[in-house]
């Protein structure tokens, strides 16, 4: 059985509800506000490291005149997803896009898109696919219904809604969309980690690596010590940044309230990480503001560390 046929099975036993395991859903979209710190960061001309997840990291990349990006992740369906969103930009316009890849509150609040996944539209992205990611879905879809594959825990039902995803995500913007739909057919494919963080063994330096919201979960990775045992991980990931290159350590949600409640996890305790860090704090306006709309603009945040050795 080869890795393509091991990840299938291990695909199926996760949709017939076999097995559960954390890091093994599917994000169907960045759950950040990626247009909100994009802007506050020069990615011209930089080669990029970035968590694969939903793709949307990699997708945005490719509009900010990057020159290089590739992409990591415990998750090895984080490739098939990628790959299968990449080819459904190249061929299906913004709507035909959103309708077959959104399934919360789609397009009516509180109401599943049934025609999320819709065999028909695969059929019409299917050609295009490389062999690999065609023989994953192919062989997902031939023992159930597309919409039984996205309503599935294969996938994270962590998912905003698509107006929400549109405000958030710089290639969702229609004039953005059709951009990314010239700038994919002349650009490299990405190199994909399918990797533990702890464990991953990079093959060249990078100017920025981003860690998206990893260090949300330090308690599920380590069983103590966890801003130490970061410190060390993020020690060992500076030996493949160029000089002056930085490391994105974390994407801090809400975080105002986050730092003033009880239960939070370690990443937030800005006051114990100043013991191990020199690092800058980029506040933009949160996602949960654009979900919820309060008067009172919430702040996420990013953590920027720049290289010291």
């Amino acid at each position: 059985m080869n890795l393509v046929e091991k990840n299938i099975v291990f695909a199926k036993e996760i949709i017939n509800n076999q097995i559960d395991e954390i890091f093994s859903s599917i994000y169907p979209f960045t759950t950040e506000n990626i247009k909100g710190y994009y802007n506050l960061l020069d990615f011209k001309n930089k080669d990029v490291l970035t968590v694969g997840s939903s793709g949307d990291h990699t997708l945005n990349l490719y509009l900010e005149n990057i020159k290089s990006v590739d992409y990591f992740d415990i998750n090895p369906f984080s490739k098939y997803y990628y790959d299968l969103k990449k080819t459904a930009i190249q061929k299906l316009e913004l709507d035909e896009f959103l309708e077959f890849f959104c399934y919360s509150n789609f397009p009516t609040f509180l109401k599943e898109n049934k025609k999320a996944f819709s065999l028909n539209t695969y059929y019409r992205i299917l050609p295009y696919l490389d062999d690999k990611t065609k023989y994953f879905w192919d062989s997902l879809y031939l023992e159930y219904t597309g919409l039984e594959i996205r309503k599935s825990n294969l996938f994270s039902k962590d998912e905003e809604r698509s107006s929400i995803l549109c405000k958030s995500n710089n290639y969702l913007n229609y004039k953005n969309y059709y951009l990314l739909k010239e700038t994919l057919s002349n650009k490299k494919e990405p190199t994909f980690y399918n990797s533990d963080i702890r464990d991953i063994e990079l093959v060249k330096k990078y100017d920025i690596i981003m860690l998206s919201n990893i260090a949300k979960y330090l308690e599920y990775m380590y069983e103590d010590n966890y801003l130490d045992n970061f410190y060390k991980l993020i020690s060992r990931l500076e030996n493949n940044l160029n000089d002056n290159g930085i490391i994105i350590l974390s994407y801090l949600y809400n975080i105002n309230h986050s730092m003033y409640s009880i239960k939070v996890p370690s990443i937030y305790n800005l006051e114990e990480l100043n013991k191990y860090f020199d690092y800058d704090i980029l506040k933009f306006r949160g996602i949960e503001n654009i979900k919820y709309h309060q008067q009172t603009p919430i702040k996420d945040a990013i953590i920027v560390y720049k290289k010291t050795k």
